[in-house]
């Protein structure tokens, strides 16, 4: 049997970046927030957080395979947070980044508990269109993956390839003022298309992608399509500074995308963490996945079924960042519809066939909320 029980699906070394002891060498605590319970606790062990038994099954390789990672990772987040210089496209540590990145998003128990209940809920949608395939007596269908971070994990090279386009922004904010982070800390958002809330805009490809990784009290990484956004002054060097009204709204992200837990050096009062409730905790409820099924249009035996990651729209204000002139003239009609590159299939789709079908929405359906608080 292995003997790595305890699998860490946000890496240690991460988190020691927001150590209580931060200074120490090799910290062991860290503060945090949990957010059903409302519970602040000031020096929590950094080795018991963010880890499931078994996550990644009962062998070692992928657990073997992530620590090899993670040394790397280690060392260039540790240059990334002293030199404060983003790497150059292309560069080794370019793809490092952009692999922590992608394998980061994929691999979270709260990704996890999506891709199970995203399985959920197609499985629902079919299962009520015909009447020879029967559920549980309820009338729920309740199967599930044992280990789901195996199906969602297989996308992350195609996710760290379609990602390498985008720019790359060190922000900085000016203490006490700090960031925060969570046990989901990848957080993505489509300024670009925030009033269009009925499918899906934070795809690896979507125009107007935005991603935010706090990686320090100090810092915070953005990922952003430079064709649609401008980030800062012209030509300014270095880390951007940010106002604290700014790090309030990205610790704001961080809330509504943590499965459980919020994670901090130190400085934060509960008072804090329920400010950020009463501002962030409406959308945090409404994040989650989405199903819409649809019926084409003179023939409405043909449902087209269609999932998604559900966003609200944050109405996202943050003085660094601004949409370009000639961004803000495209209709959101074509916003929705436009993508970065194109994504390399193995070819056609014979069930779709060639010629152009329609389909009407007929209903929507809401996959289990998070945490109320």
């Amino acid at each position: 049997m292995p003997d790595k029980k305890k699998h860490h699906y946000v890496p240690r070394f991460y988190l020691k970046l927001f150590a209580t002891e931060i200074a120490a060498k090799d910290p062991r605590t860290i503060s945090m927030y949990n957010i059903p319970k409302e519970l602040l606790i000031s020096a929590a062990s950094i080795a018991d957080q963010c880890a499931k038994d078994w996550f990644y099954g009962t062998s070692d390789n992928l657990e073997d395979a992530m620590s090899t990672l993670e040394s790397a990772w280690a060392s260039f987040f540790r240059d990334f947070r002293d030199k404060t210089i983003p790497p150059q496209p292309k560069s080794k540590d370019h793809l490092l980044l952009l692999l922590f990145i992608s394998i980061q998003m994929l691999r979270t128990n709260r990704r996890a508990l999506d891709t199970n209940e995203s399985i959920r809920m197609m499985m629902k949608t079919i299962t009520a269109q015909d009447s020879n395939l029967s559920v549980t007596g309820d009338g729920d269908f309740d199967w599930e993956l044992k280990d789901p971070v195996f199906l969602s994990l297989r996308s992350f090279l195609p996710v760290a390839h379609y990602l390498d386009d985008l720019k790359i922004c060190l922000l900085k904010t000016h203490m006490p003022s700090a960031f925060v982070t969570s046990d989901d800390p990848v957080f993505k958002y489509n300024l670009y298309c925030e009033s269009f809330t009925e499918g899906g805009n934070t795809g690896a490809t979507n125009t107007g992608l935005l991603i935010f990784l706090p990686i320090s009290p100090e810092f915070c990484v953005l990922f952003y399509d430079s064709g649609v956004y401008k980030v800062g002054r012209p030509g300014k060097q270095g880390p951007l500074l940010v106002t604290s009204a700014d790090v309030d709204v990205l610790n704001g992200l961080q809330y509504i995308g943590a499965d459980a837990n919020l994670y901090f050096s130190a400085g934060f009062s509960s008072g804090y963490f329920k400010g950020l409730s009463a501002t962030y905790g409406k959308a945090r409820q409404e994040i989650g996945v989405r199903t819409v099924e649809a019926e084409e249009v003179g023939n409405p035996l043909n449902i087209l079924v269609h999932q998604y990651h559900h966003i609200p729209n944050l109405r996202l204000n943050l003085s660094f960042l601004s949409i370009r002139r000639n961004a803000r003239r495209v209709p959101l009609a074509d916003r929705i519809r436009s993508y970065r590159r194109e994504i390399e299939l193995t070819g056609p789709d014979p069930a779709l066939g060639s010629k152009s079908r329609k389909f009407i929405p007929i209903k929507k359906s809401t996959g289990q909320p998070r945490s109320k608080m």
